[in-house]
């Protein structure tokens, strides 16, 4: 009997239709059949492809936006060091409080990005306007480009785990196909064995999980 894919990638099911090819190109009875599973066993290669050229874009999405961050919170840290200066130290005075009422840097440094990015926004919005107009000139570039830098990285980051999320959907539709071809494959089996379930197990040996022993013997062969 065959044994659906459960919790399998691309890639595992696709040298387990790359098998199944084989084994039934063994037999000329069968070997009409094996076209269908050389298709499913390049079908999963190309989504096991794909698969990993998400998965590195969503590193490298995620890899860039932890550093527009650190960024990002090192001018923060950096900018409210120099208000505190301005204000003489004073946490309840301007232009510190300007920028910092009721909260300390550190923790809008532990916000999540998109409330970052959207406190910056406001930073730069205050220093283009008169009352941040004495720190404009030092401050206000900085502070754009550490936003923006954040901003993009972030859009970035997103568009690439919504683009996975949207791969691995496909893959899932691909793992469900492969067991409806299963089942289709075994009455095919059943009908050109009839009565002979050693056979029909033969070729459905390869979607069977290998045993612990096997395995062993098969590194030793190699």
């Amino acid at each position: 009997m065959a044994t659906h894919f459960r919790d399998t990638s691309a890639r595992d099911a696709a040298d387990t239709c790359d098998a199944i090819a084989a084994a039934l190109d063994a037999s000329e009875t069968t070997r009409p059949l094996a076209a269908t599973w050389v298709a499913n066993s390049e079908r999963g290669d190309a989504i096991d492809a794909e698969g990993r050229i998400r998965r590195r874009a969503t590193g490298r999405a995620r890899a860039r936006e932890k550093v527009a961050d650190a960024a990002w919170d090192k001018n923060n840290s950096a900018f409210s060091r120099a208000m505190l200066d301005a204000s003489n130290g004073k946490r309840d005075a301007g232009p510190y409080a300007t920028f910092y009422a009721g909260v300390a840097p550190s923790a809008i440094n532990a916000y999540g990005v998109d409330r970052e990015v959207e406190i910056g926004r406001g930073v730069v919005s205050i220093l283009a306007s008169d009352a941040g107009a004495t720190h404009r000139d030092a401050w206000a570039s900085r502070w754009s480009a550490n936003n923006e830098a954040l901003a993009a990285a972030t859009r970035t980051k997103k568009d690439a785990v919504l683009t996975q999320a949207t791969f691995s959907a496909n893959e899932e539709l691909y793992i469900e196909d492969l067991n409806r071809e299963l089942d289709r494959l075994e009455g095919d089996l059943l009908r050109l064995f009839p009565g002979d379930r050693d056979s029909v197990d033969a070729f459905l040996a390869p979607t069977r999980p290998t045993p612990k022993r096997s395995r062993s013997s098969e590194a030793v062969e190699r």
